[in-house]
């Protein structure tokens, strides 16, 4: 594991904060395939600072089938850039003939402007 102290893309990574995910997180590492250990915590993924919440039951923002239909999530300050963490857990992701089907769709509503997709 990465920590943000660890490397000199720490400087890289400053330019980038994780938002917190907590109030809108629903879903737990029971999602995940048997056996799997995901990083809880702040903690960076390729670099980039995350902030994955620390209660196994209740860590992940979970959408589709027996899960929310939609999240929204406030940024509350300006973002040059947008990046997710994200995760396929239905059985779709092992079926070939689904490579490369949307699994999600995005929409950024700015404050003085509608909604973007």
């Amino acid at each position: 594991m990465t920590t943000l102290s660890d490397s000199a893309a720490a400087g890289a990574v400053a330019a980038y904060l994780p938002v917190p995910l907590g109030a809108c997180c629903n879903a737990g590492v029971d999602v995940l395939e048997p056996g799997a250990t995901p990083l809880l915590g702040e903690t960076a993924l390729r670099g980039l600072p995350f902030a994955v919440e620390s209660d196994p039951a209740r860590c992940f923002v979970g959408l589709g089938s027996g899960m929310a239909g939609a999240a929204s999530i406030p940024l509350r300050r300006t973002a040059r850039w947008v990046v997710f963490a994200h995760r396929l857990v239905e059985p779709l992701r092992d079926e070939a003939a689904n490579l490369g089907r949307p699994v999600a769709e995005l929409s950024f509503v700015y404050a003085e402007d509608a909604p973007r997709r």
